[in-house]
């Protein structure tokens, strides 16, 4: 998240990881997903 933030990029933290939705936001992600089945959704927030 960090250096994705740095680089004024969007980050995307998903909950399926090592990390926790608490973990993600203190690490800013800029959305957070439980995972990444909803991918109508993944894209509409890349694109």
């Amino acid at each position: 998240m960090r250096a994705g933030n740095e680089a004024g990029v969007l980050t995307i933290g998903v909950t399926t990881g090592i990390y926790s939705r608490e973990e993600l936001e203190s690490a800013s992600a800029a959305y957070i997903e439980r995972d990444l089945k909803d991918t109508a959704n993944i894209l509409n927030l890349i694109l």
